[in-house]
């Protein structure tokens, strides 16, 4: 009787272990996801409101060239690797829209559902919006890339933009004479962050840049602030960051740009017309080194800071930098 016991579990395992060795040795052949959804011009709309939530998919947003084109145009392709043997995963991609005046809402929503012997391949979702509206956006991702640019939108006006990536890197490139109202908000926490404002960009409220392990790149070129005083939050607990800022044109405004990471890097490129602002750039670091490049025309160096020689104009454009372990590299101009 025994024996027989013995051979009953010795059959079980052996059926187990073929069944786990088919498990790994079936082959993985990929599953593609493709599909749009789209919301028809209407000349009656004149704002859309995007949310986007994503757990997984690299998420481009851009414009459309032709002003009836449809006021929301969604693209997505996706590829699944599968095992042959089990059933690929449904991925749920959920759009509702709604319209209150001449405002359109959409909710998108791209989940993907865990799934036994399957992987992400490769996503992409492209987000076309008629280049006429006013914009308000709010994108989130846990998994994926998100880029944003404008270069192809008349309106070229946002109400709101705020973008956070857990696992991807953010880029926005925003073109001439592009218009920001409200919050300003981009947050990767271990991708790389980047930032790219063109000429004559308008803020009208503070903004924020931050990343926990990812490097960020930030270009300002020839601000408008609109008679504002704001702050911009650079912030990076571990990575390096690069910023350059240009400004040959009254901003008709203030600006202080305050740039924080603990174990990273920091070099700063700044070059400003004497003309119409002071400035004051202020570095700190506790076991970090700082260099001045030298020259620096229209800067006198007191003690670890930098103070343009016009000081007292009606604009300033001042620079706090604070590292504990990182370097400082500075390069800077007012003449």
């Amino acid at each position: 009787m025994m024996v027989n016991r013995i051979g009953k579990v010795l059959v079980i395992i052996a059926c187990l272990t073929t069944g786990i060795i088919s498990l790994l040795l079936a082959p993985i052949i990929p599953f593609q996801y493709e599909g749009t959804k789209k919301v028809n011009y209407s000349p009656t709309i004149k704002q859309i409101n995007l949310f986007i939530t994503s757990d997984v998919a690299n998420i481009q947003l851009n414009y459309a060239t032709d002003p009836n084109a449809d006021l929301i145009n969604i693209s997505y392709s996706y590829v699944i690797g599968s095992s042959i043997i089990v059933t690929p995963p449904s991925i749920l991609i959920s759009s509702q829209n709604s319209t209150f005046g001449n405002t359109l809402s959409v909710n998108l929503t791209i989940d993907f559902p865990p799934s036994i012997l399957s992987s992400v391949w490769s996503t992409m979702t492209k987000i076309t919006l008629n280049p006429t509206l006013l914009s308000n956006l709010t994108i989130r991702t846990e998994t994926g890339n998100i880029l944003i640019d404008n270069s192809k939108s008349q309106n070229k006006t946002f109400i709101d933009l705020t973008l956070e990536a857990t696992t991807g890197n953010i880029e926005v490139i925003l073109v001439n004479e592009s218009n920001i109202f409200g919050t300003f908000h981009m947050n990767s926490n271990s991708g790389n962050t980047q930032l790219l404002l063109m000429e004559n960009v308008t803020l009208n409220n503070d903004f924020v840049i931050e990343t926990t392990t990812g490097n960020i790149d930030l270009i300002l070129n020839n601000l408008s602030l609109k008679s504002q005083v704001l702050k911009g939050i650079v912030l990076s607990s571990s990575g390096t960051i690069h910023a350059e800022m240009y400004q040959w044109l009254n901003p008709t405004g203030n600006l202080t740009l305050n740039i924080t990471t603990n174990s990273g890097s920091v070099r700063l490129d700044i070059k400003l017309e004497a003309d119409f602002f002071s400035s004051q750039i202020s570095p700190q670091t506790s076991t970090g080194t700082i260099w001045f490049r030298t020259p620096h025309p229209g800067f006198n160096q007191i003690d670890s800071s930098l103070i343009s020689i016009n000081t007292g104009l009606s604009s300033y454009i001042n620079v706090n930098i604070t590292t504990i372990s990182g370097n400082i590299d500075i390069y800077a101009d007012c003449i």
